[in-house]
């Protein structure tokens, strides 16, 4: 070793020695921060999945009702309007082919408008005359009539009342996501 660069011992323990022992955590310390840093990851995880959730429930709805609407209006072109209805279940049972744009009920069954496959239904999709379409929350969705151009650019409004189930009156054509109760609504032209 050069002169000078030797470590001195001081008490009986080199200097080098001492450094160390402060510089250096404790067991109990490393256990204790990376127990703090698990509880703090593990509750952000949970609010973060929860987001993750509703944002994929709420993308699902947005899906469903983007299959609702190209059925609806496939049912216009064929019809000429939309079913004459403010009831969900009147409105599924047109686009399964049991009733015209008058909403009158057909002896036979027509055009099948809508396909069943991966919406989610109150019964069994083969019963047309009874059967609502769930939103992923597992309620109807909604659907209303407007003659005329009360709802531009569209002659109906279709919707998932949300994670809260609630949604606001909508009287004469009012426009759609007035009310507060509206505010996790997702609409079909949105």
């Amino acid at each position: 070793m050069q002169p000078g660069l030797s470590p001195i011992p001081v008490g009986g323990v080199s200097r080098r020695r001492v450094l160390l022992r402060v510089a250096a955590f404790s067991l109990i310390e490393l256990l204790t921060v990376m127990g703090v840093i698990a509880v703090l990851a593990a509750l952000s995880f949970g609010s973060g999945a929860q987001a993750l959730r509703e944002r994929s429930l709420r993308e699902k709805a947005r899906a469903d009702l983007a299959v609702v609407c190209a059925a609806l209006e496939s049912f216009r072109r064929h019809h000429g309007g939309y079913p004459m209805t403010d009831r969900a279940d009147e409105m599924l049972s047109a686009l399964w082919g049991w009733r015209n744009a008058r909403n009158d009920p057909l002896s036979e069954p027509g055009r099948r408008f809508l396909e069943a496959s991966g919406l989610s239904f109150s019964s069994d999709p083969a019963n047309e005359t009874t059967n609502l379409l769930l939103d992923p929350w597992g309620r109807p969705y909604a659907y209303a009539f407007a003659p005329g151009a009360l709802w531009r650019p569209v002659g109906f409004l279709l919707y998932s009342c949300g994670p809260d189930g609630t949604a606001g009156l909508h009287p004469g054509g009012a426009a759609p996501g007035s009310s507060p109760a509206d505010r996790d609504n997702v609409y079909a032209h949105e």
